[in-house]
């Protein structure tokens, strides 16, 4: 690396650039227990690197190195689950030492889960999925809609994190079923306008990009199937797949509903793999025999998108970049960050107005 340092002064008109040398880097880097060492309590005097100093300490230059403390060592073997001792941890970086660290940490995590039940294992492994805490990270800019409310914010994070909403279960106002203390009733009830219009956000942003993007897409298009009052596009993306018009249907699961619970307790993103296969079987034929390619956008209400969404999203916002000449992965980073933050905050919605009859915890 060369360090240029630029005066602002000119000489005659000439412009003078001074380059500075490089700084020293160092031959080699300590290892973990060398740091240890330099930072480990001494009952002596402490050894000056001026060699004239040296008799002034009374101590030789090939002094042992002294013991690390005991209780050091003993904090070391309780992060890491294993007895550690000073002859272990030669030629150990600190890297390595923190990741055996983690990895011990992962596995306490892990089975302090297990132990809670089959519902907070498959919350905990669907938060797992790609971009499902995207929304955490997008910038809040009320102008541009990306933005939440305090009390969606609350609901939204305690909902991620499986805390208790309400204080009591109680009737659900609208369908009479009970509706539970962590929210899971209000994310499947199909009475009331909230999850349609989850839906229709989550819809709305990736059409609006792909308009954007000069796709020239085509909303809730009609007629798509001859003799069939089925609509199966949200979106209409003309000569998107090869020669093919596709067919972008947007659809939102609840990885924690009864019949997928426990399959999403196995395995990431199972309630979306579901719901994409329920979804190809009831219309990819259909729009197969008129020359229309389906897709399904599958999110989850945790956050989670199924591969095939993430892989469109990203196509569409590569198409927006490259029509109005920004960075790719920029581009990227805010579609998938904006459909994180409007399906999170259409989560908290209903959780907050449709249940507005038992008071938040």
């Amino acid at each position: 690396m060369v360090w240029i340092t630029r005066r602002s002064h000119h000489v005659f008109g000439v412009d003078k650039t001074e380059i500075a040398p490089p700084l020293p880097r160092p031959c080699c880097r300590k290892t973990f227990l060398e740091k240890l060492l330099m930072v480990a309590p001494s009952p002596g005097l402490v050894k000056l690197n001026n060699k004239d100093n040296k008799e002034l300490l009374g101590k030789p230059e090939d002094e042992p190195p002294r013991p690390l403390p005991a209780d050091l060592l003993d904090s070391l073997s309780v992060k890491v689950g294993d007895d550690v001792t000073e002859d272990c941890l030669h030629g150990l970086t600190q890297r390595m030492i923190s990741t055996k660290i983690d990895l011990q940490n992962k596995q306490l995590f892990a089975d302090q889960v297990q132990g809670a039940g089959e519902r907070e294992v498959a919350r905990v492994t669907s938060l797992s999925l790609p971009y499902a805490g995207a929304w955490l990270t997008c910038a809040p800019i009320p102008a541009l809609g990306l933005h939440m409310r305090g009390p969606e914010f609350v609901v939204a994070v305690k909902f991620r994190l499986g805390l208790n909403i309400y204080d009591k279960a109680g009737k659900c106002p609208s369908c009479g079923k009970e509706s539970d203390e962590l929210g899971d009733h209000g994310m499947v009830c199909g009475t009331g306008g909230e999850r349609i219009s989850r839906h229709n956000a989550l819809r709305d942003a990736i059409f609006d990009t792909a308009a954007s993007a000069g796709l020239a897409p085509l909303k809730e298009e009609r007629a798509l199937l001859p003799g069939n009052n089925r609509r199966p596009a949200d979106i209409l993306l003309r000569h998107w797949c090869g020669e093919k018009d596709a067919a972008l249907d947007v659809t939102i699961t609840h990885p924690l509903k009864s019949d997928t619970r426990a399959g999403a307790a196995l395995t990431p993103g199972h309630a979306a793999s579901v719901t994409f296969e329920n979804k190809m079987r009831g219309a990819a034929e259909l729009c197969r025999a008129e020359g229309l390619a389906f897709v399904p956008i599958v999110a989850e209400s945790l956050g989670g998108f199924h591969p095939v969404a993430i892989e469109q999203l990203k196509r569409i916002a590569s198409a927006l970049a490259r029509h109005t000449a920004q960075e790719e992965s920029e581009a990227i980073h805010h579609l998938l960050s904006r459909c994180s933050l409007l399906l999170q905050r259409g989560t908290a919605s209903p959780l907050i107005i449709h249940f507005s009859h038992l008071p938040l915890y």
